[in-house]
């Protein structure tokens, strides 16, 4: 059994209640979950802190039956710990819930190439980037994880840096045909908000039988925001913004 860990709260200081916030009617949180759902070699669960203002996540979760576990606030390695001692998968998939467009279409060839590989520790489309801020998705094995030992304060805010920082592991990078990396679909300020509200409207309102929550792939986002001006203008304001 493999296993989708999405990790996610609500004290960002920069956009408050960011997992709730409702883009195009549905909560952040769904858009992630939903299009994770496709991937049917997993199981989702999301973690969340142990904090009141991440009781609505929970509350959420329960609605719509979905997994989920509470546990340090800041310590998120710490939950990934928990999670994957209780579940027990071969392999685990790290998202985070910034990611309302994320592009889960390729975790199963992601997933491919590291059983394919037993060498291969982590797979990633991080390492270096192709696709666009906002697609990021890091598959490991759940051993190496639990065998990592007093984890520095960076590790425990977030979670994998240990893979890729040392040389002890086998690292695979996965990449795009095309490099996207310029482009912006993560959910960080009141800015992105706005941008990934109007990208998924946009993209509903182009055709016949488009739902809230279909998984659009890069290029498709790409070509919404080079076609509309509007949106075009705050995506670019917001690159000069985090650039």
């Amino acid at each position: 059994m493999n296993l989708i860990i999405i990790q996610t709260r609500n004290g960002s200081r920069r956009l408050p209640n960011k997992s709730v916030l409702s883009i195009c009617g549905q909560p952040t949180m769904l858009h992630v979950v939903n299009r994770l759902k496709s991937v049917k070699k997993a199981k989702i669960v999301v973690a969340t802190s142990s904090s009141e203002e991440d009781d609505s996540i929970c509350n959420l979760c329960q609605l719509h039956n979905i997994d989920y576990f509470r546990g340090d606030r800041l310590n998120v390695f710490s939950r990934f710990k928990e999670i994957i001692k209780k579940k027990n998968p071969k392999y685990v998939v790290r998202i985070t819930g910034d990611c309302p467009l994320i592009y889960s279409k390729i975790i199963p060839d992601m997933f491919s190439i590291i059983e394919e590989n037993n060498e291969i520790d982590y797979i990633s489309n991080t390492l270096k980037r192709t696709f666009p801020h906002g697609h990021d998705i890091e598959i490991f094995k759940s051993q190496k994880f639990l065998d990592k030992k007093e984890p520095s304060e960076y590790d425990q805010e977030h979670v994998t840096p240990f893979f890729y920082k040392s040389e002890m592991y086998r690292l695979y990078s996965y990449e795009n045909k095309i490099d996207l990396s310029g482009y912006r679909i993560t959910l960080d300020l009141l800015s992105d908000y706005i941008l990934l509200d109007k990208i998924i409207y946009k993209y509903i309102r182009s055709g016949n039988n488009k739902s809230v929550f279909d998984i659009i792939s890069p290029q498709e986002i790409v070509n919404i925001i080079k076609d509309d001006t509007e949106i075009f203008h705050l995506h670019e304001k917001l690159e000069k913004l985090k650039s």
